[in-house]
C-alpha cells in the first residue's frame, strides 16, 4: 500500500469527504492484513460512513447500508492472503541413508 499523506491527497484536489473515504478504505485493508486497497475496500468504506452520499443513496433505493456491508464482507475477504500450511517440516534423509 502507498504511504501517502494528506498533502498528497489535497494536491489531487480531494475534499474532506473523499479523504475520509480513502483513509477508511486504507484502514479496511490494513485491518484485514491486505497489501493493497481494492475497490471493495472503497465501497465498504463508503457504506460504513453514515453521512456519506453513498449511504443516503442506498437508503433512498431501499437498500440498508448495513445489508450492503454484510454482502460486501465476503468479497473483501477474497483478497485475504493465503496462510502458510501448518504442517511440520519434512525430514530429509541423511547422507548415510
Amino acid at each position: 500500500m502507498h504511504d501517502y499523506d494528506d498533502a498528497y491527497y489535497h494536491s489531487q484536489h480531494l475534499d474532506a469527504s473523499a479523504l475520509q473515504t480513502i483513509h477508511g478504505a486504507e484502514q479496511e485493508a490494513l485491518d484485514r492484513h491486505h497489501s493493497t486497497v481494492e475497490p471493495e475496500h472503497l465501497l465498504l468504506a463508503l457504506v460504513t460512513q453514515q453521512a456519506s452520499a453513498a449511504c443516503h443513496l442506498l437508503q433512498q433505493l431501499g437498500l440498508p447500508p448495513h445489508e450492503v456491508e454484510t454482502q460486501l464482507t465476503p468479497l473483501v475477504a477474497r483478497h485475504q492472503r493465503p496462510r502458510a500450511p501448518s504442517t511440520p517440516p519434512r525430514s530429509h534423509p541423511g547422507p548415510n541413508t
